[in-house]
């Protein structure tokens, strides 16, 4: 691994450098079993504990496979989506290699999603999250 103090490697390369390599690692356990980080996540944030349980960062197929199948009827999917100009503002850079593989795009066609947020900056935080508990309010009442 590269020192970060080398400098013939610029600023960006160390992030990306355990980006990639934490990208690998997720590809070889999926290999092994496609719900080991949901049913770990699970495991170390105690689930089962509380009534409403957010995950916020799906990246597979895979994963909302996993959670439609163990939770069915109990499941709100929504999408926070940007468009790539708020991304870019926000700091984003396109790596090829690290952000057109499965676990950044694979999501992206995938349409049966129960509501679509867009995060676009115009909202505070705030309204974000009330946002996403009435969206979870009215599916409870049906």
């Amino acid at each position: 691994m590269p020192n970060r103090t080398d400098s013939i490697f610029p600023d960006y390369y160390l992030p990306t450098f355990i980006r990639i390599e934490m990208l690998k690692y997720q590809d070889e356990m999926m290999k092994i079993d496609q719900a080991f980080f949901c049913r770990e996540a699970i495991r170390m944030y105690k689930a089962g504990d509380f009534p409403v349980w957010i995950v916020s960062d799906l990246r597979r197929i895979e994963e909302l496979e996993y959670f439609r199948r163990e939770y069915e009827d109990r499941i709100v999917l929504i999408r926070m989506e940007a468009s790539e100009t708020v991304r870019t503002k926000r700091g984003f850079n396109f790596t090829e290699g690290v952000d057109d593989r499965p676990t950044e795009c694979a999501l992206d066609h995938f349409n049966d999603w129960h509501f679509r947020i867009q995060n676009d900056g115009q909202d505070s935080d705030e309204n974000l999250m009330h946002g996403i508990m009435k969206k979870i309010e009215e599916l409870n009442t049906m």
